[in-house]
């Protein structure tokens, strides 16, 4: 697992689990994650906190950082998964695409076991559920705010 944070370890451990404990070749995985919100609320660990804040402040430097390095590209066994946009109901919940880090996460780690092992790689897509549509549009609101709070000033530092 290259990565430490709450859910990135799941999903890849997940993609993992998947590969080896099933049947035939996997080559493409969808997760959706599914936050619960009980009667005190909804928290969130301070690291947790501390990644997201330093993923979003250092988005444009991590994407410069990967398109500098000259990796290797994966070649394709299978067709693309056509990653899914917007918003759409699916079970019941609203579902989007998650802005976390677990869907390069998955990547990374498959282009190493591709690289090092010759394992056939898996896409993934990553996706969040909300149950309401309250919820929803309070936590794109949320969301948005913590966006314009997170962009770096001209030292670096973030508000």
């Amino acid at each position: 697992v290259s990565a430490c944070g709450f859910d990135q370890c799941s999903a890849d451990v997940g993609t993992r689990f998947v590969q080896t404990n099933f049947p035939g070749t996997m080559t493409s995985i969808e997760s959706y994650l599914n936050p619960v919100v009980g009667n005190s609320g909804f928290s969130v660990h301070l690291p947790t906190f501390q990644c997201v804040v330093n993923g979003f402040s250092n988005t444009s430097a991590l994407i410069k950082f990967r398109k500098s390095r000259s990796l290797p590209k994966v070649p394709k066994f299978w067709s693309t998964l056509t990653p899914k946009t917007g918003v759409w109901r699916e079970g019941g919940t609203f579902c989007v695409p998650f802005a976390g880090s677990d869907r390069s996460v998955i990547g990374r780690t498959q282009r190493y076991l591709h690289n090092n092992e010759g394992v056939i790689p898996a896409q993934a897509g990553v996706y969040i559920t909300f149950q309401s549509t309250s919820l929803f549009l309070y936590l794109c609101l949320v969301g948005v705010v913590f966006f314009i709070l997170v962009q770096p000033d001209s030292e670096g530092t973030c508000w």
